[in-house]
């Protein structure tokens, strides 16, 4: 089932919703509505910023990604460096088995589920610089 993580701009508080296309999508917090297109203009642009850049990137908690690397570096020395193919081995089936979410440049909101059309590449920092909060200037006097 298609879904959204985002921050709510009216109330500035996390939350996951289901987000079935055509449908609305409401921040359980604030109430807060926003309408979901059909698959196909689900990525044309942002619905929570109005951003037109997504990427793409595979639907894995990081910190558990992390940790698995972690506990293979440590048993190394008692693995004799067998732990880290072994781990590759691992990595290289979740990596398959794992499926892909859009993720905004811009406010870096999460769409799950929905179908990823081949134009989304992965990550681009030239292309999240560009879209990156600039502080205000500073007034000189």
């Amino acid at each position: 089932m298609p879904s959204v993580t985002a921050d709510c701009d009216a109330c500035g508080r996390h939350f996951s919703a289901a987000a079935i296309p055509g449908d609305r999508c409401a921040c359980p917090n604030c109430g807060k509505e926003w309408t979901i297109p059909d698959d196909t203009g689900i990525f044309t642009k942002c619905i929570f910023c109005d951003c037109p850049k997504f990427y793409v990137q595979k639907d894995f908690n990081q910190t558990l990604g992390c940790l698995i690397l972690l506990v293979g570096i440590i048993l190394v020395p008692w693995t004799y460096g067998l732990s880290l193919p072994l781990l590759w081995g691992l990595d290289l089936l979740m990596r398959r088995r794992t499926p892909n979410m859009g993720v905004c440049y811009r406010c870096r909101n999460e769409f799950r589920g929905f179908r990823i059309p081949e134009k989304l590449r992965d990550f681009h920092h030239f292309t999240a610089e560009q879209f990156e909060k600039k502080p205000p200037s500073a007034s000189v006097e």
